[in-house]
């Protein structure tokens, strides 16, 4: 295995809140992340993630079981606007406990327009990492800032993507792709800076 460099690497994730097969998704994210700390070898790593129902919330289970990972959150709205956007009391709770399990929560500054938010979110959320995890059906945006979007922003600037399946992918494909995937496409930069309001 390579030598873990002192400089921590930050993946953000951006994914479907409905997923067809939640098992599988989480398997396949599973070695999506396995597969980022091979190719990237670091001391520790921090995932950026709304926890918004679906795979956002996914994605910060599995790193919250992975010793050299932190989670931390990044929200488009305040708390409590943010909880309307929730399907249940018992998503709401579930949010709220990640919640308390982050390293770090920043709330972005939102505009006054819902749908801005989410949109400016996801390219928030692509300018400061430097890996995209993202579980997505291959369609296009559904809205604005859909993962569809996020997935194509990501492209242009060039960064290493981990698309993952939201039924953790058909037999024959099996597992996350991945694209610009080893050490050499990922360009030596500052640590991301990350911005907004600490909760």
């Amino acid at each position: 295995m390579s030598e873990r460099t002192e400089t921590g690497l930050v993946v953000a994730v951006s994914g479907h809140r409905e997923l067809a097969d939640r098992e599988a998704t989480v398997v396949a994210l599973e070695e999506a992340i396995s597969a980022i700390e091979q190719a990237f070898p670091r001391q520790t790593y921090r995932l950026l993630s709304p926890l918004a129902e679906g795979a956002d919330r996914l994605a910060a289970t599995v790193v919250l079981l992975r010793p050299l990972w932190k989670l931390w959150g990044i929200l488009p709205l305040p708390v409590e606007d943010y909880h309307r956007s929730f399907s249940s009391t018992a998503s709401r709770s579930e949010f709220d406990a990640l919640l308390k399990k982050t390293q770090k929560t920043l709330v972005l500054r939102p505009p006054t327009d819902r749908t801005e938010a989410y949109r400016k979110l996801g390219i928030y959320l692509v300018n400061h990492c430097h890996v995209l995890l993202a579980v997505w059906d291959g369609l296009p945006a559904r809205g604005p800032g859909g993962t569809a979007e996020i997935v194509e922003h990501a492209r242009k600037r060039g960064l290493p993507l981990a698309l993952v399946r939201p039924d953790g992918g058909l037999p024959e494909t099996y597992g996350p792709i991945f694209e610009r995937f080893s050490p050499p496409m990922l360009t030596p930069r500052e640590d991301p800076k990350i911005d907004g309001n600490d909760r």
